[in-house]
């Protein structure tokens, strides 16, 4: 089986074949995506490490404004 065939491939439950991602990089997408949503305000942050984010992210802003 070549590459095409596998990219072509279908489950049995109608989704495509997932032989071919990368993981890491859809870790990466999801966690910039989920500080961009804290940041912005549209999430509240739920853990500690996303309110230590959120706080450094403010301080930073409030050294770019001087």
């Amino acid at each position: 089986m070549n590459l095409k065939d596998k990219t072509e491939r279908v489950s049995t439950a109608g989704h495509g074949c997932s032989d071919n991602i990368d993981a890491k990089k859809m870790g990466d997408q999801i966690t910039k995506k989920t500080r961009e949503n804290i940041i912005s305000g549209r999430w509240y942050p739920s853990n500690q490490s996303e309110i230590q984010m959120l706080r450094e992210y403010r301080a930073e802003q409030e050294l770019k404004k001087c």
